[in-house]
């Protein structure tokens, strides 16, 4: 599939050039053939280099959609982004104050469906097939963290989206995984 890639953009990169040429504007194919060629290999590296490119507004927008708001300044301790045919993992760590820490934690103690720690609960990303409704919201307690996990299940074609959100205990951390299917 690769192969067959770099192929047909070979052929457009001769293409931008060899049409220019023909009418006369050798300068103009030469442009327009390199302005792509740097543009191909600018997506590609940004495709490698995702990660870098992670900043604090799109952990805010990630955590948005499970209606976390983070008011006071963050740290990105760690991002991790992996993705192959038909599957995406994104998972990140940030270091909170106080102040959102607590406010989260008593945001998740608050709901009305929280689960203790000795409570069992449901494995939203193994039954994600067999939930029908359009979005599920579980609030838990562990030994370790508070944890709010949200699930889209899949809908006509679209891939099912995971989210899980933990605030650990003992230390001022956020840690939000994101998978889809």
């Amino acid at each position: 599939m690769l192969v067959l890639f770099v192929i047909f953009m070979i052929g457009i990169l001769f293409f931008i050039y060899w049409i220019p040429k023909k009418l006369g504007y050798p300068k103009v194919g030469k442009f327009l053939s390199i302005g792509l060629f740097l543009l191909l290999v600018l997506i590609i590296l940004y495709g490698i280099f995702q990660d870098a490119f992670f900043t604090k507004n799109h952990a805010r927008e990630l955590l948005v959609e499970q209606d976390i708001v983070l008011k006071d300044d963050f740290k990105i301790l760690n991002n991790k982004t992996s993705t192959s045919r038909g599957y995406y993992y994104h998972r990140f760590r940030l270091e909170i104050s106080d102040n959102d820490k607590n406010r989260i934690i008593d945001e998740i103690k608050n709901t009305d469906d929280i689960k203790g720690v000795n409570e069992e609960k449901l494995d939203l990303y193994s039954n994600s097939l067999e939930i029908k409704s359009s979005k599920v919201i579980q609030h838990y307690e562990s030994p370790e963290t508070f944890v709010k996990e949200l699930l889209r299940p899949n809908h006509e074609g679209e891939p099912s989206s995971y989210f899980k959100t933990e605030i650990e205990k003992k230390v001022n951390t956020l840690v939000f995984e994101e998978i889809r299917e």
